[in-house]
């Protein structure tokens, strides 16, 4: 896994923030910060948390 950060699609990281929401409920209702890298997504509800880590395949 790079840690190089691409630029993120806005549709792609809506998608990944409905899938979220949906299949993870701590995150719910919560602003979430969603970084693309080479092959997964990272997302968490606070810059300095530990991240969820989701491969690409969930788009």
């Amino acid at each position: 896994m790079k840690k190089e950060k691409t630029s993120i699609d806005p549709a792609v990281e809506a998608k990944v923030e409905a899938y979220v929401q949906k299949n993870y409920k701590q995150y719910e209702g919560k602003k979430l910060f969603i970084n693309e890298l080479d092959n997964c997504f990272t997302i968490s509800a606070h810059k300095d948390g530990s991240p969820l880590i989701l491969g690409k395949g969930i788009v």
